[in-house]
């Protein structure tokens, strides 16, 4: 890839805006994307169609199998495109070998159902020719941290696809004639649905892939993109590619040089040349403006006025449908409630069968990645079962045989001493071993003074919970900042922790 001819702006995103990056490529690329599409998909689509003419349903099924291929075509002219090489339909099909070459048959047979990162996986296999354990470890490295923006790409464009069908099948529908639309809902729920009504299916079927799936390839080809610059510095390197380009134009010709320099001396003698300028008073005054206001009992005539125009004469009658009065009725007999009823029943039916197939999919998934929540869940036992309470955190000792009986009063002492850091550890530590002992929240070394914040809102009221964030704050200024707080903040610190923290009455 030339970096150097790059027509985007190469730069870390996030994943959701390196996908949005996929959509704006489209829109800047789509004559040679939808030429190509439409002369290669458009024809294996017909042939399929004729081929199949007896079984409609197998074509359209072969058809969606055959998506990794269409994909393929995006890629080729996206990933040159967006280097500087837009190419044409003749070199899209000239092209077709090597694509055929970039493991598409292993894409359709044993790898056809993974889907959640295809597009995204797709650049390795075609533009990098990655096989075996190498390309395992390729996708392994970029696939991390996009997963789940992966998972969400396959299932906004699967909606939108779906969606988009249905939607131009319906709008076919709308210019059937009155006699054809029960007949027409009858086709969902017979056996034997006729051949216009497949074909028409499959129709709709091909427009929606063909406006979303180069949306999802192109998505998936920035996705790519953004996880390459994040891990290779795509956008470093480019900066000093060109700095270095800069550098070497400016010390080609002496002759620049000189020219540079007289333009910066000029510049700065320029304002010792010119003369200042001064801002003319052309606007209109207050009392102008004043006398041209219009008196608001002369509004109405104006009003009247600017409506009689020939512009505003402009007159349509609308029809619109409204809902049935009291008064009227419908004949029962120009439903059929057969057909609604065969129709309803087989929608129930579909959605039947997706929930049971996405429950199937659930569990499968919670025995797959059983090793990820097992431990989680082992652990978590442990922790509830085994608990022992710490005698340190963050390095300080919060034993209570440790810390004087009036912890609010000592550390106001140490704080009257001048001991100001040792004064809010005596406040913190004493805090620590209230929450530990006597409020049974179970911290761990390893957490932090933000964890403890988030873990204690549970046990504590907001008022002890207020107290704590302060004393917190004040104590990672001293100990880790060396910022002193002011005297008063300290003292009320110590003459409140008794209220919030001493032995309850």
């Amino acid at each position: 890839m030339q970096l150097d001819n790059v027509s985007a702006a190469i730069r870390p995103r996030n994943n959701y805006e390196a996908l949005d990056l996929g959509f704006v490529l489209i829109r800047e690329y789509w004559r040679p994307v939808f030429a190509s599409w439409f002369a290669i998909v458009l024809p294996l689509f017909v042939i399929l169609n004729i081929v199949l003419k007896d079984n409609l349903f197998l074509a359209v099924v072969v058809f969606w199998w055959l998506k990794p291929f269409y994909d393929r075509i995006v890629l080729h002219i996206l990933s040159r495109a967006m280097f500087g090489e837009v190419p044409g339909v003749r070199q899209t099909f000239s092209a077709l070998p090597s694509i055929f070459k970039s493991g598409l048959l292993t894409n359709l047979t044993f790898y056809r159902i993974d889907v959640l990162l295809r597009t995204f996986k797709l650049p390795v296999w075609q533009l990098e020719g990655l096989r075996g354990k190498q390309r395992r470890a390729r996708h392994a490295i970029l696939g991390q941290r996009v997963h789940s923006t992966g998972v969400m790409l396959l299932f906004a464009c699967s909606l939108m696809e779906s969606i988009l069908c249905f939607t131009i099948f319906g709008t076919a529908y709308l210019f059937l004639p009155e006699g054809y639309q029960s007949g027409l809902w009858a086709q969902f729920t017979n056996p034997d649905t006729a051949t216009w009504f497949q074909l028409a299916s499959n129709i709709s079927y091909f427009i929606a892939v063909s406006i979303i799936e180069p949306l999802f390839a192109a998505a998936g080809f920035t996705l790519y993109i953004n996880r390459r610059t994040l891990l290779e510095g795509w956008d470093i390197e480019l900066i000093f590619r060109r700095m270095a380009a800069r550098l070497a134009r400016l010390a080609s010709s002496t002759v620049t040089s000189f020219v540079i320099t007289a333009c910066l001396l000029l510049v700065s003698f320029n304002p010792l040349l010119s003369e200042p300028a001064h801002a003319e008073k052309n606007g209109p005054t207050p009392e102008v403006v004043a006398s041209e206001r219009l008196h608001a009992g002369h509004s109405r005539e104006v009003i009247d006025a600017v409506l009689a125009q020939d512009e505003f004469q402009n007159i349509k009658k609308i029809k619109t449908w409204f809902p049935l009065r009291e008064d009227e009725t419908t004949n029962p007999d120009d439903v059929d409630l057969d057909a609604v009823g065969r129709f309803m029943n087989g929608v129930a039916q579909v959605s039947e069968a997706l929930l049971w197939a996405l429950a199937v999919f659930v569990v499968a998934m919670i025995i797959v990645h059983r090793d990820r929540w097992l431990p989680l869940l082992s652990a978590s036992k442990r922790v509830r079962n085994d608990y022992q309470p710490p005698e340190t955190l963050f390095g300080m000792d919060i034993r209570p045989q440790s810390l004087p009986d009036d912890i609010g009063a000592a550390a106001r002492n140490l704080w009257q001493q001048g001991q100001a850091r040792e004064a809010l550890s005596l406040l913190y530590r004493g805090s620590l071993m209230v929450l530990v002992n006597r409020e049974q929240l179970e911290l761990l070394e390893s957490h932090t003074e933000g964890d403890v914040l988030k873990l204690c809102k549970q046990h504590l009221d907001n008022m002890q919970s207020t107290y704590l964030a302060r004393l917190t704050h004040n104590w990672q200024n001293i100990a880790y900042a060396h910022r002193t707080p002011a005297a008063d903040e300290a003292l009320t610190l110590c003459n409140d922790w008794q209220t919030y923290f001493g032995e309850p009455a």
